[in-house]
Parts: C-alpha cells; sequence; structure tokens
C-alpha cells in the first residue's frame, strides 16, 4: 500500500534544517549541513601606514673636539642619536644573529656622507641556512641608520669607523 500525503503536509515531512535553509533565501544540496553566519564580519581596519622617517639631527663631529669632557658629551650624544634608530631586520632575529659589525663612514665638509661601507664583522648565528639573508639584512639595517645621521659642517672631510652591536634579548 502506497502511501500518499497531501501537498500542505510536505513542509512538516522536510528535515528542518532544509526547511530553514530555503526559508531563509539559503540553498543547500539534500543531506549537506546548513552554514549560517552568527553576527556581522568584523569591521575592516586598514594596515598601519608607513611612518616617515624621524627628521634629521645634526650631530656634532667628537672625534674633533679637542676638551675631553667636550669629547664626551659629544660622543654620548652621537650614540644617543644612534640609539633608537637602530631596528634589529627580521632575518637576523630569525637566524639568531648576533655580533659587532663596524662600518666605516666618511664624512663630507658639508656634514654629509656616503652610504656607509662594512669594514669588519664579528658575530655568531644559530641557524646556519640563512647566513647570508641575516648579513645583508643586518648591513642594510646599518647603511639606513648612518645615512639618516647629518654631522655639523666643517673644513674638511673625515673618516669614522662605526661599531654596532646587534645582540637579541
Amino acid at each position: 500500500m502506497k502511501h500518499c500525503y497531501p501537498l500542505s503536509l510536505l513542509p512538516l515531512l522536510l528535515p528542518a534544517s532544509l526547511a530553514v535553509a530555503q526559508t531563509s533565501g539559503v540553498h543547500v544540496a539534500p543531506g549537506k549541513p546548513v552554514r549560517v553566519q552568527r553576527g556581522l564580519p568584523p569591521p575592516y581596519v586598514p594596515a598601519k601606514a608607513p611612518q616617515p622617517p624621524k627628521p634629521l639631527v645634526e650631530v656634532p663631529r667628537f672625534w674633533l673636539a679637542t676638551d675631553s669632557m667636550q669629547r664626551h658629551e659629544q660622543h654620548l650624544r652621537f650614540w644617543q642619536s644612534l640609539q633608537g634608530k637602530i631596528q634589529y631586520p627580521a632575518p637576523a632575529l630569525r637566524a639568531q644573529a648576533e655580533g659587532m659589525f663596524t662600518f666605516r663612514l666618511v664624512v663630507g665638509p658639508d656634514g654629509t656622507a656616503p652610504p656607509a661601507v662594512l669594514v669588519r664583522r664579528s658575530f655568531t648565528l644559530a641557524e646556519s641556512g640563512e647566513e647570508k639573508a641575516a648579513l645583508a639584512a643586518i648591513e642594510a639595517e646599518g647603511q639606513r641608520v648612518l645615512a639618516r645621521l647629518r654631522f655639523v659642517p666643517t673644513s674638511r672631510a673625515d673618516t669614522v669607523f662605526v661599531p654596532l652591536t646587534f645582540s637579541i634579548r
């Protein structure tokens, strides 16, 4: 004996999820679960805009000072101007590269300097596979920081060796 149901009872016989899905405008295949998003998606937050570089600060040529106290004060001012600008490069951090990197900086009479040159490095690495990327990143960071320096103009050019220490703490 066959069962015959009137069409008005058909919605009562359908699975509840399918009936809900069809009434809410969501269509799903039979046997598939209905996934309904609860609430609104999180609002769009744009990425932070890159910060403009800090303004150039004119630092004294501390190596020319004749008075030892004045030389010491100018030397501290020089290192303080560098301290806030150095950022540990991500590839060097991944490779856990630490050490001292010495750059040669030629300061012109007008106080500007061409890109610094890495002349000596003493470092350790925990990851051996990323050595080149880590060293290139540290060299680029040293050049970036030293390029931001402007020195007090004088009548002559000077060559300075600047040791930068990178250590993970």
